[in-house]
Order: C-alpha cells, then sequence, then structure tokens
C-alpha cells in the first residue's frame, strides 16, 4: 500500500513538475520585461525632473482579482501575482538599481492620486524620489 502511494506521488511529480517548471520560466520573462518598461519609465522621469529615485513603496488595492494574476500563466500550481510584494526585490534585481523601500505616506499618497488624475492610472509611478507601485491583492 505504501509503496503504490509513493509511485503515484512520484507519477504525479513527474507530470507537474515540467508544467510548473515552464510556467516558472513564463513568470520570469514577464517579470523581465515589465521591469524593463518600469526601468525605462524611471530614467525618463529622472532625467526630465533632473532628480534620482532612491525609495520605493507599494500602493495596495483591493477587489481586483482580474489584475492580480499574470494572464498568460494558466497552471493553478503556479501562482504568479502580477504586482506582488517582492516588487522592490525584482525591480532591484533586473536593474542594479538598490531602491529602498519606505512606508506609503499620507502626502506621498496624495501626490500620487493627483498625479493619476492628470496622466491616468498605473501599475508604477514616480513621485518626488520615489517609485509607487500598485499591488493588487484578491
Amino acid at each position: 500500500m505504501k509503496e503504490e502511494k509513493e509511485k503515484r506521488i512520484e507519477e504525479y511529480e513527474s507530470k507537474i513538475k515540467p508544467v510548473v517548471e515552464e510556467e516558472i520560466e513564463k513568470e520570469k520573462e514577464i517579470e523581465k520585461n515589465k521591469v524593463k518598461e518600469i526601468n525605462e519609465y524611471i530614467n525618463c522621469y529622472e532625467k526630465e525632473n533632473n532628480i534620482q529615485i532612491k525609495h520605493i513603496t507599494m500602493k495596495y488595492v483591493k477587489g481586483c482579482k482580474e489584475k492580480a494574476f499574470y494572464k498568460k500563466i494558466t497552471s493553478t500550481n503556479c501562482i504568479a501575482v502580477y504586482a506582488e510584494a517582492s516588487y522592490d526585490g525584482v525591480i532591484n534585481f533586473y536593474t542594479g538599481r538598490k531602491l529602498k523601500e519606505i512606508e506609503i505616506t499620507e502626502e506621498l499618497n496624495q501626490k500620487y492620486e493627483e498625479k493619476t488624475r492628470q496622466i491616468g492610472e498605473n501599475i508604477y509611478c514616480c513621485v518626488d524620489d520615489v517609485l509607487i507601485c500598485l499591488v493588487y491583492v484578491v
């Protein structure tokens, strides 16, 4: 009985492992492309405003299930959150930046809201020397 159970587990793992690995590779590619886009935005912002982005903060948005997950990730075994809480680590890793994570303040939030009224909502926005990233939570 125990051997049969172990055999079923091995069979399951051998079937699921390639699927999960493929999904993880898709997720990495999506993240890399999104971070490249964010870094280009930061570079333009820094040049236009003669300022260096030094900090990063998260603005959490609840109730946006359709925006919370990567569209191209289909495996239920690989949960890929689109704007995960490790945003700072991913951005720093792919860009070589050393953005310091800070808490979003009421003042920063107000400036973000004012700016997005002008340019529209985006998953990231620079305010002063801070990159603000939206994190969608289900």
